[in-house]
């Protein structure tokens, strides 16, 4: 396994420990900002297909997925 994919390896789990650990605070957040994002659904649905599409990319990349 080279350095890089490594580290990704290290920052997802990270990313993933930070979730777990700040659960309760960022479901709050993102409950009051639920009504603020309704207005804005359908460029809140073209951001989510975007990153959504560039993680597949980067792990088909990375995982050499055909």
């Amino acid at each position: 396994m080279s350095m890089h994919n490594a580290a990704s390896l290290l920052f997802v789990a990270a990313a993933v420990t930070h979730l777990i650990l700040n659960w309760k605070v960022l479901s709050r957040y993102m409950s009051a900002q639920v009504g603020e994002s309704l207005q804005f659904k359908r460029e809140l649905l073209i951001a989510a297909l975007g990153v959504s599409g560039l993680v597949l990319l980067a792990a088909s990349h990375a995982f050499h997925l055909p």
